[in-house]
C-alpha cells in the first residue's frame, strides 16, 4: 500500500479571482461597480448633458438614451418629452461626454 501524504492549504489560498469579481462583492451578494464609459453612460442616462465652454460645440445638448449620446436640435422635442431648458440639462466635463458613443440625432 502505497504512502499517503496529506497536505493542508489554508481556504483563502484556493479561492481564483476572475476579472471584475471581487471577495467583497462575493460575500455582500452585490456586483461589482461599474468601470468606464459603462459607469458613465448609466450615471446620465434618461438625461441631457453638455460640456462646459462658449463654442458652438459646446452649446449641444444630447439625450444619453440606450448608450449614446443623441444631440437634441430642438427645445420643443424637449419640451414635449418633459424637460425644462435649462434646468434639466446637466454640464459634464467633455472627456466624459467623449466616453460616450455617438447615436441619432434628435429633431
Amino acid at each position: 500500500m502505497p504512502n499517503r501524504i496529506a497536505i493542508i492549504v489554508p481556504a483563502a489560498l484556493l479561492s481564483v479571482a476572475l476579472p471584475g469579481c471581487s471577495d467583497r462583492s462575493a460575500k455582500s451578494g452585490t456586483a461589482s461597480p461599474e468601470t468606464g464609459a459603462t459607469a458613465i453612460i448609466s450615471k446620465w442616462n434618461g438625461k441631457l448633458v453638455r460640456r462646459p465652454g462658449s463654442t458652438s460645440e459646446d452649446a449641444k445638448v444630447y439625450l444619453v438614451r440606450d448608450g449614446q449620446k443623441h444631440w437634441v436640435l430642438s427645445s420643443a422635442w424637449m419640451k414635449r418629452n418633459g424637460y425644462k431648458w435649462p434646468d434639466d440639462v446637466n454640464q459634464i466635463s467633455a472627456e466624459e461626454l467623449e466616453q460616450i458613443p455617438i447615436g441619432s440625432v434628435i429633431e
